[in-house]
């Protein structure tokens, strides 16, 4: 499952032309959920990333996320890393709107999300059961890696194929 997840990724990511013409150009998709008035009191000097946290606890959307200062510093953008509901939520300051956006869930966005997902930065716990997931799978490659070459080194009539395939592999990955 890792590996074919990982290939059709890497797929979509380089055939990225081809999947946007198929979906008219825009390959993420975002549409309006809801718009709603939200008043806070943030503390000062506050960062985007403690704002955000705030505001995703108060409007029920605990989880991953990334947040930013929108243009000018007038207001902050969120992006709520869920695997199945991504949202977009925009709060701006002068108006003190919130606009949640849901994006559109299509195959090839969501397995480049699994690609880009990192472990440990969020405080969920599938979030760092997917880091620690990870971490085994690339393990198990680096043990599958190094009891190929064992097996392969002592069996003596095939060293020489064995550095041939090698050094091939070697120069057409350089």
């Amino acid at each position: 499952p890792w590996m074919l997840m990982y290939a059709l990724s890497a797929f979509t990511m380089n055939h990225r032309q081809f999947f946007q013409n198929i979906y008219g150009g825009i390959m993420v998709r975002d549409v309006l959920d809801k718009e709603m008035d939200y008043t806070a009191a943030f503390p000062e000097n506050a960062s985007p990333m403690e704002m955000a946290e705030q505001i995703l606890e108060d409007i029920d959307l605990n989880g991953a996320f990334y947040a930013n200062w929108l243009n000018d510093k007038k207001g902050i953008f969120i992006n709520r890393d869920d695997p199945v509901k991504p949202r977009r939520i925009t709060y701006t300051f002068d108006d003190n709107k919130l606009e949640i956006e849901k994006q559109i869930l299509r195959p090839t966005v969501y397995v480049e999300r699994l690609h880009h997902r990192r472990g440990f930065q969020q405080s969920g716990f599938f979030d760092d059961a997917w880091g620690f997931s990870v971490d085994i799978v690339i393990l198990s490659i680096i043990l599958w890696g190094i009891s190929g070459f064992l097996m392969w080194w002592k069996l003596k009539n095939t060293r020489k194929t064995g550095i041939i395939v090698s050094l091939s592999g070697a120069g057409l990955f350089l």
